[in-house]
């Protein structure tokens, strides 16, 4: 889960341009399709590596090299996939 989370939270970087995701742990469990205390849990782990910050229904991004260390290579491909349908500069670098 901790790699499906890292890639997750990289698309959304990606997609808002900021490092500040507004996203709840219940909407993410939906999303990744897992229990909330799960999501949690990993959260939790992230913050602990100095990876993120949450606040109230709110996930702030603070190493997204290391995120994408953590996350399959397929977040790499994702964007890369969307930036040669939608055009360069749809997300940010």
């Amino acid at each position: 889960m901790k790699q499906r989370l890292s890639r997750w939270l990289l698309l959304a970087r990606d997609a808002l341009q900021s490092d500040d995701v507004p996203l709840t742990h219940q909407v993410l469990s939906q999303l990744l399709g897992v229990r909330r205390a799960g999501v949690t849990d990993c959260l939790v782990l992230l913050r602990r590596e100095g990876l993120i910050e949450m606040k109230r229904a709110h996930i702030l991004i603070r190493d997204a090299s290391r995120l994408a260390q953590i996350s399959c290579p397929c977040w790499r491909l994702i964007k890369r996939e969307y930036e040669l349908q939608l055009g360069a500069g749809v997300f940010c670098a």
